[in-house]
């Protein structure tokens, strides 16, 4: 183990890196392979709606919580750093390209900034713990309803 992780610490931050993309990885590759299968705006927004759901829903507040829990660990590390924000680059440059198929399909707005929105809704990730910590069924219907507006709006899937 010590070849391979230097020391212990090695070995915890490398399974705090995987522990804070245990999922998002995997999410953003079904969304992007689900993106390039849609065949009209509606299909898009079918499809971004069950996103929202999925992504956001009560059952993932444990998956939330070890993600902020991991990412807190060891984004200051030396050497994790620089692979956290590597990770989430891969992450935002993956939706992007799903967006930009959807862009060109003509699914989305013409004036998305599919780099900024990607970016922006990785952050939602981190925003949604706080309704998670608040547990108060009120803020979580708000945030949710919130949240899917914006993203129905800056897609310009709300008209």
């Amino acid at each position: 183990l010590y070849h391979h992780y230097g020391n212990m610490r090695g070995l915890l931050d490398e399974a705090q890196l995987a522990r804070f993309d245990a999922e998002t990885g995997d999410n953003i590759k079904d969304f992007y392979d689900a993106v390039l299968k849609v065949r009209n705006k509606e299909e898009f927004k079918t499809l971004v709606q069950s996103t929202i759901h999925e992504a956001f829903s009560r059952s993932r507040a444990h998956n939330r919580s070890s993600a902020m829990n991991a990412f807190g660990s060891i984004f200051e590390t030396p050497d994790y750093n620089g692979r956290v924000v590597d990770l989430e680059k891969a992450n935002i440059d993956l939706l992007a390209r799903a967006l930009t198929h959807a862009k060109a399909q003509g699914l989305t707005r013409s004036d998305l900034d599919v780099e900024g929105f990607s970016a922006w809704v990785m952050g939602l990730t981190f925003s949604r713990v706080i309704p998670d910590i608040m547990n108060d069924d009120a803020i979580v219907e708000s945030w949710l309803e919130m949240t899917t507006q914006s993203i129905n709006h800056l897609l310009g899937l709300d008209g």
